[in-house]
């Protein structure tokens, strides 16, 4: 039972002025004797009144140690017995007035006891108070109890890194990502050996270039080029690219028909050629939607297929197969699907015999339609850390750099939609998906070849320049559609883009500039979640361990609700 003193005290002082007041003999006799009754009872009142006190300190500490535990990595019992005692010794006032519930040389207190069940951080103390003279009936101290239930919400991570990996990588600033990304994701499974969840932390790794590499290589040998399908083949490619519009497509023939539409799986069939894994963007405006693959054409992706370029020039690089038409026309040649055939090959360009493209893009490459497409697969969400450590530590730099493809793809990891699927809902509770975004350069779709090359690009994960996949025929402005294709323009802030797409889905992106020019800058800067998600680093990347380990550390802490 708990005493208000105050009341009690007014009663007090309220008899006594009235016996004082009182003359009469009689009254004055019956002070005196009550007087040490009185007096009695008031210290009484102050015993419960210091027991009173006491109990809200002991609730009160032991209200803020559950707490402190409760956002603690503390996961075993004795590691969230020891945390609650250590917090619950700190936070107890010095005046407390309870005895009984210091620590000794261990940390430990014997009286206060902290325990985790059903995902609640329970603790326990009880403590006593030595009484003035309430011992007399109290038959020794007053006890002093508390208890304290506070719920932990462990938060589970989905993280996609996303990675550039192009030529501009190569050297000191690849040894230095490696090293980087393989201790950020060390950090993020001790996080999650800290928690009771199932599958508290997963992981994914996109490598990017030009474009990315989606499924391991596959042998086009069993492919029917009648239903377009094949056993492990993914169903949501379309190997006819009927999403492009058919002037704009890069193999064309008399017929328009979609049934007559050239079909790449079938050319690399006729080549023996497997299909490498990599793909293209999708068409505007897919290619920065998380829209699932449906039978809907324009929603498919179309596999990457770099074709033989003209012999009309030795400027061309992936030049493969002998041009068998008459026709002068390059587009003709390059698109004509009967030299798409194991008996065109040139000498010393069958795959995988490679070339270099320029030593600014890394390779070599392999001649044919793989061509650039050399990069690390997409390591799908998972739990084997190890696994995702070897994976990371076999990037290889290559290529252009195609900044949208591989955050696209990156999304596409964690999304709950196709065509991976792999990603809770976004309404899972307790669920924090996350992107960090690496790149050292700014977007790029390169014209090595000049006047020369009448694709006016290279082949790339946006097709050749020509075809408009960008909305622009002009490699000057290139760089800008794809800045664009990420964040909308000043002149244009409502505009669709990919960045606020995904933030749109509550996905938290961390970005990491490597040496990058001041307009990257500000690109990566805007697609961050905030403008301290951004994080620069030297042009070597020799600081790059440091920015990923403060993005670790920030992750780490969303692991525990506050």
């Amino acid at each position: 039972m708990i005493i208000d003193s105050r009341k009690v005290f007014r009663r007090v002082g309220r008899t006594a002025r009235g016996f004082i007041g009182d003359r009469k003999g009689g009254v004055a006799i019956m002070f005196g004797l009550a007087f040490p009754v009185v007096a009695f009872l008031s210290l009484v009142v102050v015993d419960f009144s210091r027991a009173s006190a006491a109990k809200q300190s002991m609730q009160e500490t032991l209200d803020a140690a559950a707490l402190i535990v409760a956002r603690s990595s503390a996961v075993t019992t004795d590691a969230v017995d020891a945390a609650g005692d250590k917090a619950f010794a700190a936070l107890l006032p010095a005046n407390s007035g309870i005895i009984g519930v210091s620590a000794d040389s261990q940390g430990r207190i014997a009286n206060v006891t902290f325990t985790m069940a059903d995902g609640k951080i329970i603790g326990s103390a009880n403590g006593k108070v030595a009484p003035i003279v309430a011992s007399l009936f109290l038959n020794g101290d007053m006890d002093v109890q508390a208890t304290s239930e506070v719920v932990r919400t462990v938060n589970k991570l989905e993280i996609a890194l996303v990675l550039d990996t192009t030529g501009s990588m190569q050297g000191a600033k690849i040894t230095n990502l490696i090293a980087a990304a393989k201790n950020f994701v060390t950090t993020m499974e001790n996080g999650s050996k800290k928690s009771t969840e199932i599958d508290p932390v997963k992981i994914s790794v996109v490598p990017f270039s030009q474009t990315v590499k989606v499924s391991a290589p596959l042998s086009m040998a069993s492919y029917n080029t009648t239903t377009f399908s094949m056993t492990g083949l993914p169903t949501w490619l379309d190997g006819r690219n009927l999403a492009m519009a058919y002037d704009n497509d890069i193999f064309t023939n008399a017929n328009a028909t979609a049934a007559n539409r050239i079909d790449r799986f079938k050319m690399l069939k006729q080549m023996g050629v497997s299909w490498g894994g990599c793909v293209e963007a999708r068409v505007a405006p897919y290619d920065i939607r998380e829209t699932a693959p449906t039978s809907d054409v324009m929603t498919k992706f179309t596999p990457y297929f770099w074709p033989d370029e003209s012999d009309a020039d030795a400027a061309y690089q992936n030049d493969y197969l002998g041009d068998v038409t008459t026709n002068t026309n390059w587009k003709v040649k390059q698109s004509y699907s009967p030299k798409y055939n194991v008996t065109q090959f040139k000498s010393g360009t069958r795959p995988p015999a490679t070339w270099i493209p320029s030593s600014a893009y890394g390779g070599p490459w392999a001649f044919g339609p793989n061509a650039a497409c050399d990069m690390q697969p997409i390591k799908r969400l998972s739990t084997d850390f190890a696994g995702i450590r070897t994976h990371i530590g076999q990037l290889t730099p290559s290529g252009e750099t195609n900044i949208p493809i591989g955050l696209m793809w990156g999304w596409h990891t964690l999304s709950p939609e196709g065509p991976f699927a792999d990603g809770v809902s976004y309404t899972t509770p307790k669920t924090t998906k996350i992107i960090v975004l690496m790149t050292d350069g700014a977007n790029t779709m390169n014209d090595t070849l000049g006047a020369n090359n009448a694709n006016n690009s290279n082949y790339h994960g946006y097709g050749y320049l020509w075809q408009n996949k960008l909305g622009t025929t002009s490699s000057g402005s290139t760089t800008t559609k794809m800045n664009e294709r990420m964040v909308a323009p000043t002149t244009a802030p409502n505009q669709e883009a990919l960045c606020a797409n995904i933030k749109a889905k509550g996905i938290k992106i961390y970005t990491v500039g490597v040496g990058v020019d001041s307009t990257s800058v500000s690109l990566l800067t805007k697609c961050a979640t905030a403008s301290d998600y951004y994080y620069d680093v030297d042009s070597q990347a020799g600081n790059l361990d440091a920015a990923f380990s403060a993005i670790a550390g920030k992750i780490d802490n969303l692991r525990i609700s506050h």
